[in-house]
């Protein structure tokens, strides 16, 4: 039996999502708080509901979710619903096997039993209490009409290879659209005991300290049952307990047991392996591990919770999981570093699925994980991007949306696991516009832009594929104007800002706050007023004009470089032929400097220069906090000032002024963003 498709609707934070499950194991990826864990609780809610292994199972779950309490016997389901005045519903279809059709069939007997007991309120009692009802007239046309209509249900399925199960659920009550919950519940009821036909690994992961009480038999038996779905959490506890009783199940069990630990050991977690299991001198159980390159012995208890966690998770797993089960896994990369995540698919594809012929549901975070997903062909990956909309991912599909952001520094798991990205220029951006705008910023992946002429092409790409339908996320760029105006339009994914002064450090040219930072940062020395503050920073950005004009003329003779470039010489033949255009370069600017005795060059120079600074300087008198390089200005003014910090964190006092005091400053770069966001 395979999960086929899942529908949810109206379940918490999700509002209405639905999506195929085709392979041996799905990967759910997406945004914190997006609902990833609520698509696996509903699953849960579902089965505990409409399918539980245990009488106590729904009523279990009901409480962990909040919907139920344990010392009341009152539900509240709106705790469930989205929407109070909507209804939940939990869709799931399910592929039988031929195995599973024939299983089903000769099932039908006590498909009519129990269905009978269900009408008679009698679900979960023996069947002997049928014995004396069946013997009546009216027990007997009851048996006869339900035996007809569960005979007709079980051709469709064995036509169909499918059922259908649907949990609706409003503010007052729980219902079943179907009754293929009876089919399942068939199967699992012939499952071998303690394993699971679905099996649920929540994040939350509490290793018990000190010692454990170790159970064995019919108590421990009941307790194992309800880790699967009504008390999942507690798989978490039981590591000691498993490995006891399995260890008292026999030889053939101690062997499997052992070489599980192994396997786990040698794809995992390599250089240890399991010893024996032995009783303390306290009386405590201990499971002991050895270090082999050391040959240190220690208790489990030592290991990291990811290792233990890691540990127990597979080895459940492998041992308590039906064959063809459905297992539902958050989370697995908790506690673990990258190496080893990146491990954790392959495993649980190559040892457990295929080996034990199950299917996984898994959520995670992890980049490599999400990598790992991305390469192999017996995985489906989804994005969940709102409570609305979950699609599948097929790297070919979007390849030039990824290539592009994976050039611009944004890696796959940044795309999918974040808004949108938002990139800038200059190293001190980032954290100059986190304290300015940190709340429009939450959520996106911010990163440093390099070269904008290779960016502009990138820009490019992700319009064209947002034209396509490719693109799902905003991507924000914000450009320094730096006397370089970009004819770059925006798209309502790909937002292109351009600050409206040189770079985002001239919006921090506000006299009174630098005045009030520095008299902060130079208590011992006599304060120095605005205005005084003014005509520094003025005198400083003035002198910049120097460098602008000087580059603008020098240019304007066209002298050309020397410096070898790519291509100069492919079109040679021989060494010969490229010696003679390189030879011919160097004659050609030693012709351009022949032109000119130097002090008739310096004589040009200086009055196309002068000239020309005159007009600049007058432009800049008026606009200088605009025009002037802010990063340059900042830096030169703090080195002037001899302030006892770094001129970053000098940078950083004045933004979080400038917030704290609302400035006109603060409130522009405020309006220029929410633009970007519009």
């Amino acid at each position: 039996m395979k999960l086929s498709r899942v529908k949810i609707e109206n379940f918490r934070g999700l509002t209405s999502i639905e999506f195929e499950t085709p392979s041996l194991a799905s990967v759910i990826v997406g945004p914190n708080a997006v609902g990833k864990t609520s698509i696996l609780e509903s699953i849960r809610l579902c089965k505990a509901l409409l399918m539980p292994s245990a009488g106590s199972e729904g009523q279990l779950v009901l409480q962990s979710m909040g919907a139920a309490s344990a010392n009341q016997n009152r539900i509240n389901f709106s705790s469930l619903l989205g929407k109070e005045n909507s209804e939940l519903l939990v869709g799931l279809k399910f592929n039988l096997t031929n195995s599973d059709i024939q299983k089903v069939k000769g099932a039908a007997d006590s498909l009519v039993r129990n269905r009978i007991k269900n009408m008679l309120g009698q679900s979960g009692q023996s069947d002997l209490v049928l014995t004396q009802y069946l013997a009546t007239d009216v027990g007997k046309r009851n048996e006869l009409t339900v035996r007809s209509e569960i005979t007709q249900r079980i051709d469709t399925v064995e036509s169909s290879k499918e059922i259908q199960i649907d949990l609706v659920v409003n503010k007052s009550s729980v219902k079943a659209k179907t009754q293929d919950q009876e089919i399942y519940l068939a199967l699992d009821g012939m499952i071998q005991m303690g394993l699971g036909l679905m099996t649920y690994f929540p994040a939350d992961r509490a290793f018990p300290s000190g010692e454990a009480a170790i159970q064995i038999g019919t108590a421990d038996m009941a307790i194992q049952m309800n880790s699967h779905i009504a008390q999942p959490a507690a798989k978490y506890a039981r590591l000691k307990h498993y490995i006891v009783s399995q260890y008292l199940g026999g030889e053939q069990r101690t062997k499997d047991l052992r070489a599980d630990f192994d396997l786990i050991f040698k794809e995992l977690l390599p250089g240890k392996k399991l010893v024996n299991i032995m009783l303390k001198d306290s009386g405590t159980v201990a499971v002991m591990i050895e270090e082999i390159r050391t040959g240190a012995i220690f208790d489990i208890d030592s290991m990291s919770s990811g290792e233990k966690g890691l540990i127990l998770t597979f080895f459940l797993m492998k041992r308590a999981t039906a064959p063809g089960g459905l297992i539902l896994l958050d989370e697995p990369e908790l506690h673990l570093n990258p190496a080893v995540c990146k491990k954790i698919l392959p495993f649980l594809i190559e040892h457990i699925l295929k080996a034990n012929n199950s299917q996984i549901l898994l959520c995670t975070h992890s980049p490599e994980i999400l990598g790992s997903a991305f390469e192999r062909s017996d995985c489906t990956l989804f994005h969940l991007r709102t409570g609305k909309d979950i699609s599948k991912i097929v790297r070919k599909d979007k390849k030039e949306v990824f290539d592009a952001l994976e050039k611009l520094g944004s890696t796959t798991s940044d795309v999918l696991f974040s808004k949108g990205g938002i990139f800038l220029e200059g190293k001190d951006d980032i954290e100059l516009l986190d304290i300015a705008c940190g709340s429009l910023l939450s959520g996106y992946k911010v990163a440093e832009l390099g070269g904008r002429s290779e960016i502009e092409k990138e820009i490019k790409s992700l319009q064209k594929a947002e034209s396509e339908g490719k693109l799902e996320n905003r991507q924000i760029f914000i450009f320094d104007f730096d006397r370089r105006p970009t004819d770059l339009k925006s798209t309502t994914l790909v937002k292109v800002l351009q600050w409206d002064r040189y770079c985002i450090e001239n919006y921090l040219l506000d006299f009174e706050i630098i005045k009030l930072t520095c008299d902060d940062l130079l208590k011992d020395v006599k304060s120095i007023s605005s205005g005084e503050i003014r005509n520094i920073l003025k005198e400083i950005a003035l002198k910049q004009i120097i460098g602008i004009v000087s580059k603008k003329i020098y240019n304007e003779f066209e002298f050309k470089n020397l410096s070898f470039r790519d291509g100069l010489v492919d079109s040679c033949d021989s060494i010969e032929g490229a010696a003679d255009i390189l030879a011919a370069k160097i004659e050609e600017v030693g012709d351009k400097f022949k032109k000119y005795v130097l002090d008739d060059w310096k004589a040009e120079f200086l009055d196309k220069a002068k000239r020309y600074e005159v007009q600049h300087k007058s432009e800049w008198e008026e606009d200088w906090i605009k025009k002037c390089d802010g990063k340059a200005l900042l830096e030169n003014f703090h080195r002037k000032m001899k302030l006892p910090i770094s001129n970053k964190e000098f940078k950083r006092k004045i933004m979080e002024a400038i917030v704290n005091n609302e400035t006109e400053n603060w409130k522009t770069i405020q309006g220029l963003i929410s633009i970007a966001f519009s």
